[in-house]
């Protein structure tokens, strides 16, 4: 369990769970600080892409349970080589996310790619195939609204599977897995993060799956999402980064620091009152019309 160093002041009002429109976009770099030495890959050059994009917003039946959630495209292109290995890859799919906890309820795509080796003599693999993961229950005390100290954990019972449509004996058959997961979190603090997309205020989560696997998760209300995740290893030390490089919200493309359908209406509204002065111009320039003589008398 890590330890915050930062003292903990509650934040003046606790961030709800962020508003989506159809067509919100974040897209994200990953980098890794740190590659397991087992795997003797010498000098390897890493170039990892993701984004993911609003597409519809509905709800969904959990187990007993019925939860909103943000359905999201998701695409990630792969780049990974060195003197020796050349892998290229490509991940398209879809995801429904819990808007209460950003947990994962459903996950299914495809990914292609290829895989080749000088090793000896070059080799080259084409690999293809799709994935799925479902949960079938989710219960606990995480969630929105998030405030410096909250803490609470997510139990998750799901299933997940991986068909490959070309194999090879490097790429043997996997099995599909079932199980249930409990997962922890904390809000340690709040700190000014900097990334590729800008700079944020952020709510510092830390996340440990079964006590074991550990992340840093920056969710930065102003963006709705994370702007960085780190994956960290046993001792606490960052072995993957994830950072936002650009975003997108549907709606708020500003004009002049004001949003579209504003300028419509400030439109609307100076029309009314170019045809009302117009108008009354017509009515003041119009000649007037003497007033008939009196009738002469007898």
């Amino acid at each position: 369990m890590l330890v915050a160093t930062v003292l903990a002041v509650p934040s003046a009002a606790a961030s709800e769970a962020p508003q989506y429109t159809i067509g919100d976009t974040w897209s994200y770099t990953i980098s890794f600080t740190a590659l397991d030495p087992e795997l003797d890959l010498g000098d390897v050059a890493i170039f990892v892409n993701v984004t993911f994009v609003v597409t519809a917003l509905e709800e969904m039946t959990v187990g007993n349970d019925a939860r909103q959630v943000v359905n999201e495209s998701v695409e990630v292109d792969a780049h990974i080589f060195n003197d020796t290995v050349d892998v290229e890859f490509t991940v398209t799919g879809h995801q429904a996310k819990d808007l209460l906890t950003f947990t994962t309820l459903k996950l299914d795509g495809s990914f292609s790619g290829s895989f080749r080796t000088t090793v000896g003599t070059t080799v080259t693999i084409g690999i293809s195939g799709s994935f799925t993961l479902t949960t079938s229950e989710i219960e606990g005390t995480w969630g929105f609204p998030l405030d410096v100290g909250k803490r609470g954990s997510v139990t998750t019972t799901s299933s997940a599977s991986l068909q490959l449509e070309q194999q090879d004996s490097l790429f043997p058959d996997i099995e599909p897995i079932a199980g249930t997961s409990n997962t922890t979190f904390e809000v340690l603090r709040t700190e000014d993060v900097s990334v590729e997309a800008g700079s944020f205020e952020a709510l510092v989560i830390e996340q440990e799956i079964e006590n074991e696997t550990g992340l840093l998760l920056y969710y930065a209300p102003q963006i709705g999402n994370y702007a960085k995740m780190e994956i960290l290893d046993s001792e606490g030390s960052v072995t993957a980064t994830m950072e936002l490089a650009s975003y997108r919200y549907a709606t708020a493309e500003l004009i002049f620091g004001l949003p579209p359908l504003y300028w419509a209406a400030i439109g609307g509204v100076l029309a009314v009152v170019v045809v009302a002065v117009v108008v009354l111009l017509v009515v003041r320039r119009r000649p007037k019309v003497p007033p008939p003589p009196p009738p002469e008398g007898p």
